[in-house]
């Protein structure tokens, strides 16, 4: 896969560590499937990689959402 970047280099498979912050705190992904250019060092994650980091954060905020519905409704004021 050439480089849009330098136009030059061949992306070369690697993996990466995946940083981001998450809700204020920060959560590390080791050994993420990623690419890196030979020439320029430009990297980017595995594209269907991250759709399936983002599939598990999407399922992780959902829970989130209905634990605060579900223990919201034993809270009641008469």
């Amino acid at each position: 896969m050439k480089c849009e970047n330098c136009r030059i280099g061949r992306y070369r498979p690697t993996t990466l560590a995946y940083v981001t912050d998450l809700d204020g705190e920060i959560m590390i992904i080791p050994n993420v499937p990623a690419y890196v250019c030979d020439v320029c060092r430009r990297s980017q994650y595995d594209p269907a990689y991250m759709i399936f980091v983002q599939h598990l954060l999407d399922q992780e905020e959902r829970a989130k959402q209905s634990d605060f519905w579900t223990l919201g409704a034993g809270n009641r004021v008469s």
